[in-house]
């Protein structure tokens, strides 16, 4: 059974078509209904019929970026290239995550940050605020904010109960 369709509402953007999607059925991990309007894909490819994956309204994801299983992209998020969405990873308010970069587990990149090269970010991850994150592997509890430029940038710690998340400050280059 199909989860969205296409509406026929086309946009041109970054030298691409874009068409709306619209849901078929009720998404309730994502408080979606059926018949509420989605964002903009460039094919059928970007975004999995099955799972509960989504692009909200304002959202565009082309060129061969795919969003699958129960990922969100919203708030005016693009994803784009070759990049990849996946397992309960969400992408929005602004951020964009493009080139081969991947999101997967519950990873979170929001707040106007960008993600690309082949930047691994998963676990519990976020990235946001700005935060430019380029080559690299964030995973577990990491996080990255502000105006920070990270890149080759290679880290497995594991979060014990009771501490903190690491906070990675300042920037680290080639």
């Amino acid at each position: 059974m199909k989860k969205y369709r296409f509406t026929g509402q086309t946009m041109k953007y970054d030298g691409c078509i874009l068409c709306r999607i619209e849901s078929l059925i009720d998404i309730p991990l994502h408080n979606i209904k059926a018949g509420d309007l989605g964002g903009w894909l460039e094919s059928e490819d970007n975004l999995a019929q099955s799972g509960s994956c989504w692009v909200d309204k304002t959202s565009k994801v082309y060129d061969n970026a795919r969003i699958s299983e129960d990922a969100l992209i919203y708030d005016n998020a693009q994803v784009f290239d070759n990049a990849k969405v996946s397992g309960k990873a969400k992408v929005g308010v602004d951020s964009w995550v493009y080139e081969q970069a991947e999101i997967s587990g519950s990873a979170e990149v929001f707040m106007e940050a960008r993600v690309c090269g082949s930047a691994k970010i998963f676990g519990h991850a976020q990235i946001f605020d700005g935060a430019s994150v380029k080559k690299c592997e964030l995973k577990g509890f990491d996080m990255a904010f502000g105006e920070r430029r990270i890149t080759n940038w290679y880290t497995s710690r594991r979060r014990p109960e009771n501490v903190n998340p690491v906070f990675i400050k300042g920037p680290v280059h080639n």
